[in-house]
């Protein structure tokens, strides 16, 4: 896995071009035509002569689709360049392919000589306009893709599609340099399921988030085979145009939990009995895991929860004693199958190590849903709460 997406992306540039211009007070708009036969990063380039004139002036890029600006529609894309102390100014604008029309603007910076130069950059990137889960950029695994937010105060949003081929494993690995004062917003990542006729752009249907994260990190999920979608925006103008790269990778699985799960219709299959079926509640305050299994004829049974050992903060390196509270605390009932989903038993974690609790069943189909929750705040690294449920004949 390290080995595999710890590949630098592969570049070449595929075409520089470079003009001298310059706005005046009768053509303060400069207009290039672009025709992309392939998804590329286009990079555009500026150097002033005149920094002094920036102060006052902000020159603007406009992207347009080649028809989009005929018909009255918004911009795709507009960018106002860098007035910071620079001498140049860089913006990268990965495109789909198609034709497009470059405006340039310079109500200010008039009568001034300055150098533009674009070039056409190929590789794994986003492909804009991608703002959408409609549009969103189609991912390979094992390969890193490159974005950039281009616009101000989290208006850019980027979103990828992942088709996952068959129930496993989801390894999303997010890669990021990026830093701001204290204070500001970060990077927010979020992850998504469902139909795209169905998705909507509101954060509250992730299934996992990184929110405001200036780091790298590494998220894994169990998942069934079908599309899914990630989503990164940023709540800071500090991150404006800069670049993050991220991957992922899918691996078969046999005893992980399968989300979506949580309901019965999504419930994860148990089928061997005996091995501990990994758990992780993204959300450890409001989800619920679900489990289903099936007895062939009626037995006494075991259920089995396990915990892992949590690492404790610094300060506080004393584990509870003998009958307190467990560092988290588990809810389990089992239900029936029947339309009503009628609950049979169910029982709650009295140790941080391993509860286990004995039901007869007749034979059918059962369910099993899994309720987790933090007691303590003393767990370092309190990401995710983790767990294995077994079932012990």
């Amino acid at each position: 896995m390290k080995k595999i997406l710890g590949a630098l992306l592969c570049l070449s540039t595929l075409l520089t071009v470079g003009n001298a211009e310059v706005f005046t007070e009768k053509n303060k708009e400069i207009k290039y035509s672009l025709t992309l036969d392939k998804p590329v990063n286009v990079e555009l380039s500026f150097k002033f002569n005149e920094l002094k004139e920036l102060v006052n002036g902000k020159p603007y890029i406009s992207i347009y689709d080649d028809k989009a600006r005929n018909k009255g529609a918004y911009n795709f894309l507009t960018y106002y360049l860098n007035t910071n102390i620079k001498d140049i100014s860089k913006v990268n604008i990965p495109l789909v392919a198609g034709n497009y029309k470059i405006y340039l603007r310079g109500d200010h910076y008039l009568n001034k000589n300055f150098d533009f130069g674009l070039t056409k950059i190929s590789g794994n990137f986003e492909q804009e306009p991608n703002n959408e889960f409609s549009n969103a950029t189609l991912m390979n695994e094992k390969s890193f893709y490159s974005g950039y937010l281009q616009t101000r105060s989290g208006t850019d949003r980027d979103f990828y599609k992942i088709n996952m081929k068959q129930d496993g494993v989801l390894d999303l690995v997010f890669k990021t340099n990026n830093k701001c004062k204290k204070g500001y917003g970060g990077y927010v990542v979020s992850f998504h399921n469902g139909s795209i006729n169905k998705l909507n752009d509101r954060e509250n249907n992730y299934m996992m988030r990184a929110y405001n994260t200036f780091e790298g990190f590494r998220k894994t999920i169990g998942l069934k085979k079908g599309e899914y979608f990630v989503k990164i925006r940023s709540n800071t103008d500090c991150l404006y145009n800069k670049k993050y790269t991220f991957a992922y990778l899918e691996s078969p699985t046999k005893y992980t939990e399968l989300e979506p799960n949580n309901d019965y219709n999504t419930a994860t299959k148990i089928e061997n009995f005996g091995y501990y079926y990994q758990g992780r509640m993204q959300t450890n305050t409001t989800e619920y895991d679900y489990y289903t299994f099936e007895l062939l004829k009626e037995k006494e049974i075991i259920i089995s929860l396990k915990q892992p050992n949590f690492e404790i903060l610094e300060k506080t390196k004393k584990r509870p004693k003998k009958n307190q509270k467990a560092l988290a605390n588990f809810t389990i009932k089992i239900y029936d199958n029947t339309k009503k989903h009628d609950r049979l038993t169910y029982f709650s974690t009295k140790t941080d190590k391993v509860t286990q609790h004995k039901v007869k069943l007749s034979k059918g189909k059962y369910y099993i849903r899994v309720k987790g929750q933090f007691n303590t705040n003393k767990i370092k690294n309190k990401k995710y709460l983790e767990y294995g449920i077994a079932i012990i004949e």
